[in-house]
């Protein structure tokens, strides 16, 4: 999954599967984790958010199943 860089406090990229609905935060820390079933109209509200860490937070971490993405699992969806 590609994602593009922000400036956030948090939060260094996110990008999202339209597919399966996923979004995919990777965290200043370098943490990544994958919210799954977020929807379309969710994800365009967490872009257009003024802030991304705090919508995280309020909406989407609260609301939605997620995963923490491991260092094995990102070197072979790059590979795909």
């Amino acid at each position: 999954m590609e994602r593009q860089t922000i400036t956030s406090g948090q939060i260094k990229s996110f990008g999202y599967d339209y597919e399966t609905e996923d979004l995919e935060i990777e965290f200043i820390s370098g943490l990544i984790y994958r919210y799954l079933k977020v929807p379309l109209n969710t994800y365009e509200a967490f872009v257009e958010a003024e802030s991304k860490g705090k919508f995280l937070n309020t909406i989407i971490k609260p609301s939605y199943q997620f995963y923490k993405v491991d260092e094995e699992k990102k070197e072979e969806e790059k590979n795909e």
